[in-house]
């Protein structure tokens, strides 16, 4: 127990950088979702999953001119913003069902 103290005083710089960077991750949460299909206006969520419904329902043939690509933009409650660009749908989708479950 005394060399684990010892470490952590030695080191209280580094550790308290990591639980401040953990506790962000933590507690941050899904602020919005916003897509935008590439030749239509955006559109915006609050959740991942009514992002991917919206992706799978969209009707990329209905608009006046094809599909160019999906921009996508997840932000969250602590300032977070992670971007991702998308010219078929399936990659699209995929990208956001890796944070459905870290909302």
């Amino acid at each position: 127990m005394r060399v684990a103290t010892t470490l952590i005083e030695i080191n209280a710089e580094q550790v308290q950088s990591f639980v401040d960077k953990l506790n962000r991750a933590v507690t941050r949460k899904i602020k919005s979702v916003r897509i935008l299909p590439l030749h239509g206006a955006a559109v915006e969520w609050n959740s991942i999953e009514k992002a991917i419904a919206f992706v799978e329902q969209y009707n990329e043939l209905s608009a006046p001119q094809p599909i160019v690509k999906y921009e996508v933009q997840i932000l969250y409650s602590n300032g977070d913003r992670i971007e991702g660009q998308f010219a078929d749908r399936k990659d699209a989708i995929q990208f956001l069902r890796g944070y459905a479950h870290g909302a």
